[in-house]
């Protein structure tokens, strides 16, 4: 599956994302989802993920993607701004 590059998995019991580790994906949607680890996604080329945010949890994984532009729908600027309030 390497010319798999948006993934949506909404509304799954999906709850490990280790097996997604490999792939070249630019947007994942994991909204409403059993995922409590987003540690699989570090090194991912994302550009734009849909999740349902924990600060404590997320925080630091997201920071790591360097590339990412897109958070829930918001530049990913304008995402971690709002956070800080």
């Amino acid at each position: 599956m390497t010319a798999l590059h948006t993934l949506i998995l909404d509304s799954t019991p999906v709850a490990d994302l280790s097996r997604l580790k490999s792939l070249p994906l630019k947007s994942l949607r994991i909204l409403n989802t059993k995922v409590s680890d987003l540690a699989p996604l570090k090194g991912m080329p994302l550009k734009q993920l849909w999740l349902d945010y924990q600060p404590e949890r997320d925080a630091e994984v997201l920071r790591s993607l360097k590339g990412l532009e897109q958070i829930n729908d918001l530049p990913a600027r304008e995402f971690w701004k709002a956070q800080e309030k």
